[in-house]
Protein backbone atom coordinates (compact mmCIF):
# COMPACT_ATOMS: atom_id res chain seq x y z
CA UNK A 1 0.00 0.00 0.00
CA UNK A 2 1.47 3.40 -1.08
CA UNK A 3 1.82 6.48 1.06
CA UNK A 4 -0.90 8.23 -0.91
CA UNK A 5 -3.38 5.37 -0.40
CA UNK A 6 -2.72 5.27 3.36
CA UNK A 7 -3.32 8.99 3.55
CA UNK A 8 -6.58 8.62 1.72
CA UNK A 9 -7.79 5.96 4.15
CA UNK A 10 -7.02 8.18 7.14
CA UNK A 11 -8.99 11.01 5.57
CA UNK A 12 -12.00 8.79 4.97
CA UNK A 13 -11.98 7.56 8.63
CA UNK A 14 -11.55 11.10 9.88
CA UNK A 15 -14.50 12.29 7.85
CA UNK A 16 -16.71 9.69 9.42
CA UNK A 17 -15.86 10.90 12.93
CA UNK A 18 -16.35 14.65 12.28
CA UNK A 19 -19.70 16.38 12.64
CA UNK A 20 -19.31 18.44 9.41
CA UNK A 21 -18.05 15.87 7.06
CA UNK A 22 -18.66 17.77 3.77
CA UNK A 23 -16.37 20.73 4.57
CA UNK A 24 -13.68 18.58 5.99
CA UNK A 25 -13.76 16.36 2.98
CA UNK A 26 -13.15 19.25 0.56
CA UNK A 27 -10.17 20.48 2.54
CA UNK A 28 -8.66 17.06 2.73
CA UNK A 29 -9.16 16.46 -1.00
CA UNK A 30 -7.31 19.66 -1.77
CA UNK A 31 -4.47 18.44 0.39
CA UNK A 32 -4.43 15.20 -1.53
CA UNK A 33 -4.22 17.03 -4.88
CA UNK A 34 -1.31 19.07 -3.65
CA UNK A 35 0.47 15.94 -2.52
CA UNK A 36 -0.11 14.33 -5.92
CA UNK A 37 1.42 17.33 -7.68
CA UNK A 38 4.41 17.14 -5.38
CA UNK A 39 4.85 13.48 -6.26
CA UNK A 40 4.78 14.29 -9.99
CA UNK A 41 7.39 16.99 -9.51
CA UNK A 42 9.59 14.53 -7.66
CA UNK A 43 9.28 12.10 -10.57
CA UNK A 44 10.28 14.76 -13.09
CA UNK A 45 13.30 15.67 -10.97
CA UNK A 46 14.36 12.04 -10.91
CA UNK A 47 14.02 11.84 -14.72
CA UNK A 48 16.12 14.97 -15.12
CA UNK A 49 18.78 13.52 -12.87
CA UNK A 50 18.86 10.41 -15.08
CA UNK A 51 19.26 12.57 -18.23
CA UNK A 52 22.10 14.63 -16.78
CA UNK A 53 24.87 12.11 -17.72
CA UNK A 54 23.65 12.06 -21.35
CA UNK A 55 23.65 15.86 -21.52
CA UNK A 56 27.15 15.94 -20.09
CA UNK A 57 28.31 13.51 -22.79
CA UNK A 58 26.79 15.69 -25.53
CA UNK A 59 28.47 18.77 -24.07
CA UNK A 60 31.80 16.94 -24.13
CA UNK A 61 31.27 15.98 -27.79
CA UNK A 62 30.45 19.58 -28.69
CA UNK A 63 33.60 20.75 -26.91
CA UNK A 64 35.63 18.24 -28.93
CA UNK A 65 34.06 19.51 -32.19
CA UNK A 66 34.73 23.17 -31.40
CA UNK A 67 38.36 23.14 -32.69
CA UNK A 68 37.26 21.59 -35.98
CA UNK A 69 34.51 24.18 -36.43
CA UNK A 70 37.00 26.96 -35.72
CA UNK A 71 39.37 25.59 -38.38
CA UNK A 72 36.55 25.45 -40.95
CA UNK A 73 35.55 29.04 -40.16
CA UNK A 74 39.13 30.16 -40.68
CA UNK A 75 39.33 28.36 -44.04
CA UNK A 76 36.08 29.98 -45.19
CA UNK A 77 37.34 33.41 -44.17
CA UNK A 78 40.54 32.90 -46.18
CA UNK A 79 38.56 31.79 -49.21
CA UNK A 80 36.28 34.80 -49.14
CA UNK A 81 39.13 37.23 -48.69
CA UNK A 82 39.74 39.18 -51.91
CA UNK A 83 43.00 41.00 -52.49
CA UNK A 84 42.71 44.75 -52.61
CA UNK A 85 44.04 46.05 -55.87
CA UNK A 86 45.97 49.28 -55.90
CA UNK A 87 44.07 52.25 -57.31
CA UNK A 88 44.60 53.00 -60.99
CA UNK A 89 45.18 56.54 -62.08
CA UNK A 90 43.60 57.39 -65.44
CA UNK A 91 44.83 60.19 -67.61
CA UNK A 92 43.66 61.40 -71.04
CA UNK A 93 46.01 59.15 -73.04
CA UNK A 94 44.81 56.00 -71.25
CA UNK A 95 41.20 57.05 -71.86
CA UNK A 96 41.88 57.47 -75.60
CA UNK A 97 43.65 54.10 -75.78
CA UNK A 98 40.80 52.33 -74.01
CA UNK A 99 38.28 54.03 -76.30
CA UNK A 100 40.20 52.91 -79.41
CA UNK A 101 40.53 49.34 -78.11
CA UNK A 102 36.83 49.09 -77.26
CA UNK A 103 35.92 50.51 -80.71
CA UNK A 104 38.16 47.97 -82.45
CA UNK A 105 36.75 45.10 -80.41
CA UNK A 106 33.14 46.12 -81.10
CA UNK A 107 33.91 46.49 -84.82
CA UNK A 108 35.52 43.04 -84.95
CA UNK A 109 32.60 41.46 -83.08
CA UNK A 110 30.00 43.07 -85.34
CA UNK A 111 31.96 41.99 -88.45
CA UNK A 112 32.21 38.40 -87.18
CA UNK A 113 28.50 38.29 -86.32
CA UNK A 114 27.48 39.63 -89.72
CA UNK A 115 29.80 37.17 -91.48
CA UNK A 116 28.38 34.25 -89.47
CA UNK A 117 24.80 35.33 -90.20
CA UNK A 118 25.47 35.68 -93.92
CA UNK A 119 27.24 32.30 -94.00
CA UNK A 120 24.35 30.60 -92.19
CA UNK A 121 21.79 32.19 -94.52
CA UNK A 122 23.72 31.17 -97.63
CA UNK A 123 24.18 27.61 -96.29
CA UNK A 124 20.47 27.33 -95.50
CA UNK A 125 19.52 28.63 -98.96
CA UNK A 126 21.91 26.24 -100.70
CA UNK A 127 20.67 23.29 -98.62
CA UNK A 128 17.04 24.15 -99.40
CA UNK A 129 17.85 24.48 -103.11
CA UNK A 130 19.71 21.16 -103.19
CA UNK A 131 16.86 19.41 -101.33
CA UNK A 132 14.32 20.85 -103.77
CA UNK A 133 16.45 19.77 -106.73
CA UNK A 134 16.89 16.24 -105.34
CA UNK A 135 13.14 15.84 -104.77
CA UNK A 136 12.19 17.12 -108.24
CA UNK A 137 14.47 15.39 -110.76
CA UNK A 138 13.94 15.65 -114.54
CA UNK A 139 10.23 15.18 -115.26
CA UNK A 140 9.43 13.85 -111.83
CA UNK A 141 5.83 14.76 -111.06
CA UNK A 142 6.06 13.97 -107.33
CA UNK A 143 7.70 17.29 -106.42
CA UNK A 144 5.92 17.57 -103.08
CA UNK A 145 6.07 13.83 -102.30
CA UNK A 146 8.55 12.59 -99.73
CA UNK A 147 9.00 8.82 -99.82
CA UNK A 148 10.15 7.27 -96.54
CA UNK A 149 11.17 3.75 -95.53
CA UNK A 150 9.12 3.25 -92.35
CA UNK A 151 10.56 0.01 -91.07
CA UNK A 152 11.63 -3.53 -91.89
CA UNK A 153 9.92 -6.90 -91.38
CA UNK A 154 11.89 -10.14 -91.08
CA UNK A 155 10.15 -13.45 -91.80
CA UNK A 156 11.29 -16.17 -89.42
CA UNK A 157 10.05 -19.54 -88.18
CA UNK A 158 9.68 -19.99 -84.43
CA UNK A 159 11.93 -23.08 -84.45
CA UNK A 160 14.72 -21.34 -86.35
CA UNK A 161 16.25 -19.50 -83.40
CA UNK A 162 19.77 -19.59 -84.87
CA UNK A 163 18.76 -17.71 -88.02
CA UNK A 164 16.99 -15.03 -85.98
CA UNK A 165 20.00 -14.65 -83.68
CA UNK A 166 22.38 -14.44 -86.66
CA UNK A 167 20.49 -11.68 -88.47
CA UNK A 168 19.70 -9.62 -85.34
CA UNK A 169 23.30 -9.87 -84.09
CA UNK A 170 24.47 -8.54 -87.45
CA UNK A 171 21.98 -5.64 -87.28
CA UNK A 172 23.33 -4.75 -83.83
CA UNK A 173 26.90 -5.04 -85.08
CA UNK A 174 26.30 -2.50 -87.88
CA UNK A 175 24.40 -0.16 -85.48
CA UNK A 176 21.23 -0.43 -87.54
CA UNK A 177 19.00 2.69 -87.33
CA UNK A 178 15.92 1.23 -89.07
CA UNK A 179 13.18 -0.20 -86.84
CA UNK A 180 12.58 -3.90 -87.55
CA UNK A 181 10.02 -6.50 -86.49
CA UNK A 182 9.93 -10.27 -86.41
CA UNK A 183 7.04 -11.92 -88.23
CA UNK A 184 6.56 -15.63 -87.54
CA UNK A 185 5.95 -17.49 -90.78
CA UNK A 186 3.98 -20.71 -91.33
CA UNK A 187 5.97 -23.86 -90.56
CA UNK A 188 5.72 -26.46 -93.34
CA UNK A 189 6.28 -29.28 -90.86
CA UNK A 190 3.08 -28.34 -88.99
CA UNK A 191 0.72 -27.93 -91.96
CA UNK A 192 -2.42 -30.04 -92.18
CA UNK A 193 -2.81 -31.17 -95.84
CA UNK A 194 -6.53 -30.36 -95.67
CA UNK A 195 -5.66 -26.73 -94.88
CA UNK A 196 -4.26 -26.28 -98.40
CA UNK A 197 -7.65 -26.99 -100.01
CA UNK A 198 -8.81 -23.40 -99.38
CA UNK A 199 -5.72 -21.77 -100.89
CA UNK A 200 -4.41 -24.19 -103.55
CA UNK A 201 -6.13 -25.14 -106.86
CA UNK A 202 -6.83 -28.87 -107.22
CA UNK A 203 -4.49 -29.49 -110.18
CA UNK A 204 -1.68 -27.63 -108.49
CA UNK A 205 -2.13 -29.68 -105.32
CA UNK A 206 -1.89 -32.91 -107.33
CA UNK A 207 1.14 -32.09 -109.48
CA UNK A 208 3.09 -29.11 -108.14
CA UNK A 209 2.37 -28.14 -104.55
CA UNK A 210 4.50 -29.17 -101.56
CA UNK A 211 4.11 -28.10 -97.91
CA UNK A 212 7.32 -26.01 -98.23
CA UNK A 213 6.09 -24.11 -101.32
CA UNK A 214 2.70 -23.49 -99.73
CA UNK A 215 4.10 -22.39 -96.33
CA UNK A 216 6.49 -19.86 -97.86
CA UNK A 217 3.83 -18.25 -100.09
CA UNK A 218 1.28 -18.15 -97.26
CA UNK A 219 3.85 -16.59 -94.90
CA UNK A 220 4.49 -13.69 -97.28
CA UNK A 221 0.77 -13.33 -98.00
CA UNK A 222 -0.01 -13.14 -94.26
CA UNK A 223 2.74 -10.57 -93.72
CA UNK A 224 1.42 -8.37 -96.55
CA UNK A 225 -2.06 -8.42 -95.00
CA UNK A 226 -0.63 -7.56 -91.59
CA UNK A 227 1.33 -4.53 -92.89
CA UNK A 228 -1.69 -3.24 -94.83
CA UNK A 229 -3.88 -3.60 -91.73
CA UNK A 230 -1.42 -1.79 -89.44
CA UNK A 231 -0.17 1.00 -91.70
CA UNK A 232 -2.75 1.84 -94.36
CA UNK A 233 -4.76 5.03 -93.95
CA UNK A 234 -8.34 4.85 -92.64
CA UNK A 235 -9.58 6.68 -95.74
CA UNK A 236 -8.49 5.13 -99.03
CA UNK A 237 -5.66 7.48 -99.98
CA UNK A 238 -3.44 6.08 -102.73
CA UNK A 239 -1.09 9.05 -102.63
CA UNK A 240 -0.32 8.58 -98.91
CA UNK A 241 -0.11 4.78 -99.26
CA UNK A 242 2.39 5.17 -102.10
CA UNK A 243 4.79 7.11 -99.82
CA UNK A 244 5.03 4.48 -97.05
CA UNK A 245 7.73 1.97 -97.94
CA UNK A 246 8.76 -1.23 -96.16
CA UNK A 247 11.69 -3.59 -96.56
CA UNK A 248 10.80 -7.29 -96.28
CA UNK A 249 13.57 -9.78 -95.56
CA UNK A 250 13.68 -13.51 -95.05
CA UNK A 251 15.80 -14.65 -92.12
CA UNK A 252 18.54 -16.03 -94.42
CA UNK A 253 19.33 -12.59 -95.87
CA UNK A 254 22.91 -11.39 -95.31
CA UNK A 255 23.10 -7.83 -93.96
CA UNK A 256 26.00 -5.74 -95.35
CA UNK A 257 28.44 -3.80 -93.16
CA UNK A 258 27.32 -0.50 -94.74
CA UNK A 259 23.62 -1.17 -94.03
CA UNK A 260 22.82 2.29 -92.58
CA UNK A 261 24.45 4.02 -95.55
CA UNK A 262 22.59 1.69 -97.93
CA UNK A 263 19.18 2.46 -96.36
CA UNK A 264 19.88 6.19 -96.41
CA UNK A 265 20.90 6.06 -100.09
CA UNK A 266 17.94 3.82 -100.98
CA UNK A 267 15.51 6.30 -99.42
CA UNK A 268 17.20 9.16 -101.29
CA UNK A 269 17.00 7.17 -104.53
CA UNK A 270 13.26 6.58 -104.06
CA UNK A 271 12.75 10.34 -104.03
CA UNK A 272 14.70 10.61 -107.29
CA UNK A 273 12.81 7.93 -109.26
CA UNK A 274 10.20 9.47 -111.62
CA UNK A 275 6.63 8.97 -110.46
CA UNK A 276 5.73 7.22 -113.73
CA UNK A 277 8.19 4.39 -112.88
CA UNK A 278 7.04 4.20 -109.25
CA UNK A 279 3.39 3.91 -110.30
CA UNK A 280 4.15 1.22 -112.91
CA UNK A 281 6.18 -0.94 -110.50
CA UNK A 282 4.54 -3.71 -108.44
CA UNK A 283 7.64 -4.73 -106.43
CA UNK A 284 11.25 -3.55 -106.19
CA UNK A 285 13.49 -6.61 -105.84
CA UNK A 286 16.63 -5.68 -103.88
CA UNK A 287 18.54 -8.95 -104.34
CA UNK A 288 17.30 -11.03 -107.30
CA UNK A 289 18.61 -14.02 -109.22
CA UNK A 290 17.46 -15.32 -112.60
CA UNK A 291 16.77 -13.21 -115.68
CA UNK A 292 16.91 -9.76 -114.12
CA UNK A 293 19.77 -7.99 -115.95
CA UNK A 294 21.59 -8.10 -119.30
CA UNK A 295 24.92 -8.71 -117.56
CA UNK A 296 24.67 -12.06 -115.76
CA UNK A 297 27.06 -14.56 -114.18
CA UNK A 298 27.06 -18.31 -114.87
CA UNK A 299 24.49 -19.12 -112.17
CA UNK A 300 22.00 -16.54 -113.43
CA UNK A 301 22.54 -17.59 -117.08
CA UNK A 302 21.50 -21.14 -116.15
CA UNK A 303 18.43 -19.78 -114.33
CA UNK A 304 17.64 -17.54 -117.33
CA UNK A 305 17.48 -20.61 -119.61
CA UNK A 306 15.08 -22.33 -117.20
CA UNK A 307 12.84 -19.25 -116.84
CA UNK A 308 12.52 -19.05 -120.62
CA UNK A 309 10.77 -22.44 -120.54
CA UNK A 310 8.37 -21.02 -117.94
CA UNK A 311 7.73 -17.92 -120.07
CA UNK A 312 6.80 -20.10 -123.08
CA UNK A 313 4.44 -22.29 -121.03
CA UNK A 314 2.64 -19.40 -119.29
CA UNK A 315 2.97 -16.90 -122.18
CA UNK A 316 4.47 -14.39 -119.79
CA UNK A 317 4.85 -10.77 -120.83
CA UNK A 318 8.49 -10.02 -121.63
CA UNK A 319 10.56 -7.13 -120.27
CA UNK A 320 13.79 -5.70 -121.64
CA UNK A 321 16.19 -5.90 -118.65
CA UNK A 322 17.20 -2.33 -119.56
CA UNK A 323 18.34 0.40 -117.22
CA UNK A 324 15.23 2.66 -117.22
CA UNK A 325 16.51 5.22 -114.70
CA UNK A 326 19.79 5.95 -112.96
CA UNK A 327 21.42 8.67 -110.90
CA UNK A 328 24.32 9.14 -108.48
CA UNK A 329 23.62 8.96 -104.74
CA UNK A 330 26.58 9.72 -102.43
CA UNK A 331 28.96 9.37 -105.40
CA UNK A 332 27.61 5.90 -106.28
CA UNK A 333 25.54 4.89 -109.31
CA UNK A 334 21.97 3.73 -108.52
CA UNK A 335 19.69 2.21 -111.17
CA UNK A 336 16.22 0.82 -111.79
CA UNK A 337 16.28 -2.25 -114.05
CA UNK A 338 13.16 -3.29 -115.95
CA UNK A 339 13.75 -6.96 -115.08
CA UNK A 340 12.23 -9.74 -117.20
CA UNK A 341 12.05 -12.67 -114.75
CA UNK A 342 13.66 -11.83 -111.39
CA UNK A 343 13.58 -14.63 -108.81
CA UNK A 344 13.96 -14.82 -105.01
CA UNK A 345 12.00 -13.09 -102.25
CA UNK A 346 14.64 -12.79 -99.52
CA UNK A 347 14.88 -8.97 -99.90
CA UNK A 348 12.37 -6.64 -101.54
CA UNK A 349 10.91 -3.14 -101.16
CA UNK A 350 7.18 -2.36 -101.31
CA UNK A 351 4.75 0.38 -100.35
CA UNK A 352 1.19 0.08 -99.01
CA UNK A 353 -0.38 0.58 -102.43
CA UNK A 354 1.73 -2.21 -103.93
CA UNK A 355 1.00 -4.53 -100.98
CA UNK A 356 -2.74 -4.10 -101.46
CA UNK A 357 -2.29 -5.16 -105.10
CA UNK A 358 -0.16 -8.18 -104.09
CA UNK A 359 -2.78 -9.34 -101.57
CA UNK A 360 -5.53 -9.05 -104.21
CA UNK A 361 -3.38 -10.94 -106.75
CA UNK A 362 -2.78 -13.90 -104.42
CA UNK A 363 -6.38 -13.92 -103.20
CA UNK A 364 -7.54 -14.17 -106.83
CA UNK A 365 -4.99 -16.58 -108.30
CA UNK A 366 -4.48 -18.68 -105.13
CA UNK A 367 -1.15 -20.40 -104.46
CA UNK A 368 -0.26 -22.72 -107.33
CA UNK A 369 3.58 -22.64 -107.50
CA UNK A 370 6.77 -21.16 -106.00
CA UNK A 371 6.00 -17.58 -104.90
CA UNK A 372 8.75 -15.88 -106.93
CA UNK A 373 7.80 -17.79 -110.10
CA UNK A 374 4.10 -17.18 -109.50
CA UNK A 375 4.55 -13.39 -109.15
CA UNK A 376 6.25 -13.38 -112.57
CA UNK A 377 3.56 -15.62 -114.10
CA UNK A 378 0.89 -13.18 -112.87
CA UNK A 379 2.46 -10.48 -115.08
CA UNK A 380 3.50 -8.28 -112.18
CA UNK A 381 6.09 -5.64 -113.03
CA UNK A 382 9.01 -6.56 -110.76
CA UNK A 383 11.81 -4.05 -111.17
CA UNK A 384 15.28 -4.39 -109.66
CA UNK A 385 17.16 -1.68 -107.78
CA UNK A 386 20.93 -1.71 -108.15
CA UNK A 387 23.46 -1.87 -106.47
CA UNK A 388 22.73 -5.15 -104.73
CA UNK A 389 24.00 -4.93 -101.14
CA UNK A 390 21.78 -7.42 -99.27
CA UNK A 391 22.95 -10.90 -100.24
CA UNK A 392 21.25 -14.27 -100.19
CA UNK A 393 22.27 -16.90 -97.63
CA UNK A 394 20.89 -19.95 -95.88
CA UNK A 395 22.43 -22.52 -98.23
CA UNK A 396 23.94 -24.61 -95.43
CA UNK A 397 20.70 -25.26 -93.54
CA UNK A 398 18.20 -25.11 -96.44
CA UNK A 399 15.85 -28.11 -96.52
CA UNK A 400 13.63 -27.62 -99.60
CA UNK A 401 16.22 -28.79 -102.14
CA UNK A 402 17.22 -31.82 -100.03
CA UNK A 403 13.68 -33.28 -100.22
CA UNK A 404 13.51 -33.47 -104.03
CA UNK A 405 14.83 -36.05 -106.51
CA UNK A 406 17.31 -36.95 -107.92
CA UNK A 407 18.92 -36.31 -104.51
CA UNK A 408 22.37 -37.52 -105.62
CA UNK A 409 22.55 -34.83 -108.33
CA UNK A 410 21.66 -32.14 -105.77
CA UNK A 411 24.45 -33.33 -103.46
CA UNK A 412 27.01 -33.27 -106.28
CA UNK A 413 25.96 -29.76 -107.36
CA UNK A 414 26.08 -28.59 -103.72
CA UNK A 415 29.79 -29.45 -103.60
CA UNK A 416 30.40 -27.41 -106.76
CA UNK A 417 28.03 -24.46 -106.37
CA UNK A 418 25.74 -24.17 -103.31
CA UNK A 419 23.54 -21.38 -104.66
CA UNK A 420 22.94 -23.08 -108.01
CA UNK A 421 22.28 -26.42 -106.28
CA UNK A 422 19.73 -24.71 -104.02
CA UNK A 423 17.86 -23.29 -107.04
CA UNK A 424 18.06 -26.39 -109.24
CA UNK A 425 17.16 -28.62 -106.30
CA UNK A 426 13.80 -26.93 -105.73
CA UNK A 427 10.89 -29.22 -106.67
CA UNK A 428 9.62 -28.57 -110.19
CA UNK A 429 6.74 -31.04 -109.96
CA UNK A 430 5.26 -33.10 -107.13
CA UNK A 431 3.69 -36.33 -108.40
CA UNK A 432 0.39 -36.94 -106.58
CA UNK A 433 1.78 -35.03 -103.61
CA UNK A 434 4.33 -37.72 -102.71
CA UNK A 435 7.31 -37.68 -105.09
CA UNK A 436 9.06 -34.32 -105.53
CA UNK A 437 11.06 -33.97 -108.74
CA UNK A 438 13.52 -31.09 -109.29
CA UNK A 439 14.78 -29.45 -112.47
CA UNK A 440 17.88 -31.65 -112.39
CA UNK A 441 15.72 -34.56 -113.57
CA UNK A 442 15.76 -32.95 -117.02
CA UNK A 443 19.56 -32.90 -117.02
CA UNK A 444 19.51 -36.46 -115.73
CA UNK A 445 17.19 -37.59 -118.56
CA UNK A 446 19.34 -35.79 -121.15
CA UNK A 447 22.42 -37.50 -119.76
CA UNK A 448 20.73 -40.97 -119.95
CA UNK A 449 19.58 -40.33 -123.54
CA UNK A 450 23.05 -39.24 -124.64
CA UNK A 451 24.50 -42.25 -122.79
CA UNK A 452 22.20 -44.62 -124.70
CA UNK A 453 22.25 -42.92 -128.12
CA UNK A 454 26.02 -42.66 -128.26
CA UNK A 455 26.35 -46.15 -126.70
CA UNK A 456 28.89 -44.91 -124.19
CA UNK A 457 29.30 -48.29 -122.36
CA UNK A 458 30.36 -50.22 -125.51
CA UNK A 459 32.64 -47.40 -126.61
CA UNK A 460 34.35 -47.43 -123.23
CA UNK A 461 34.63 -51.24 -123.40
CA UNK A 462 36.31 -51.09 -126.85
CA UNK A 463 38.69 -48.39 -125.64
CA UNK A 464 39.86 -50.42 -122.65
CA UNK A 465 40.26 -53.61 -124.78
CA UNK A 466 42.53 -51.76 -127.23
CA UNK A 467 44.60 -50.39 -124.35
Amino acid sequence: MTKHNRKKKKIDSYIKKESKPELKKEELELELELEEEELELEKEELELEELEPELEEEELELEELEPELEEEELELEEKHKTPIEPPTYINESTIEQSMEESMEESMEESMEESMEESMEESMEESMEESMEESISHNNNNNKHTIHTIHNMYILNLERQHERWTTITDKLKEVNNNLAYYQFNGIDASKINPNEMNNYVPINSKRFFMTPEIYAKARSHHSLWKNIVKEHSTKIDDNDTDAKKWFIILEDDAIIPDNFNEYIKSLEGFLNEIPSSILEATDIFNLSPTGDYHNSLNMHNKVMKMITKIGCLIKKKRQYSNDDIFNTDILQKKWSVINSNFPLCTHAYLVNIKQLKNLVTTLDTSKIYYHLDWMLNFEHLNINTILPIEIKRGGFDDATTSTLSNPAAAVKIFTMLHKELACDLGKPMINIIGFYQVNILIILYIIFILVWKILDIPSRLNDFFNRV
